[in-house]
């Protein structure tokens, strides 16, 4: 409990720091257990090495993040059989927040769950600040993320480009996977 104070009031200070920077709303999202935000992660908390070290290697830390991005699109490549991209280091951390995504993936989406493919060379995105401080962070996008035509662009729109389908999926994945991560239990 005295562990769980000290990151609330961690968290509040961090916040308040915060909104006095006038820092965006997307930089504001911070949670306790397991942080999940498409915003721009660089920058967003500041911990050093030594006080991660804090976290036991084999267990999800107190901070992980999934980060989404272009998770509605699916490539022609892959229509027939929808694919998610797991991009992350293989370290002890991220591969028990993959194992927890995979997991809600095979369960939660059951017999029409995606393929699921592993880049382990991350880069450019916005899970990389927490994976550059050693906390674990996976992004979430959909296979074949180059291929996507409407990238930065005014046509990059829900209307034409969603699958809701595809979309809805990937939704259970990430929550399942959150869940699962967080060792949510129903009461």
């Amino acid at each position: 409990q005295q562990q769980q104070q000290q990151q609330q009031d961690a968290t509040a200070s961090f916040l308040q720091q915060q909104r006095g920077r006038r820092a965006t709303l997307k930089q504001r999202a911070v949670a306790r257990k397991i942080n999940t935000t498409s915003a721009e992660a660089s920058g967003i908390i500041k911990v050093s090495k030594k006080k991660m070290s804090d976290y036991a290697d084999d267990k999800i830390s107190a901070h992980s993040a999934i980060i989404l991005d272009e998770v509605g699109w699916v490539s022609d490549k892959f229509k027939e059989k929808q694919t998610i991209n797991f991009e992350s280091k293989d370290t002890k951390g991220t591969r028990k927040l993959m194992d927890s995504l995979y997991a809600a993936n095979s369960a939660d989406n059951r017999a029409s769950s995606l393929a699921v493919i592993h880049n382990s060379n991350p880069f450019g995105s916005d899970h990389m600040s927490w994976l550059d401080r050693g906390m674990p962070a996976v992004l979430v996008i959909n296979a074949d993320d180059d291929a996507y035509p409407n990238y930065h662009k005014s046509t990059d729109s829900i209307e034409g480009n969603v699958d809701m389908n595809y979309g809805a999926k990937v939704s259970r994945v990430v929550m399942g996977g959150l869940m699962r991560a967080a060792e949510f239990r129903a009461a």
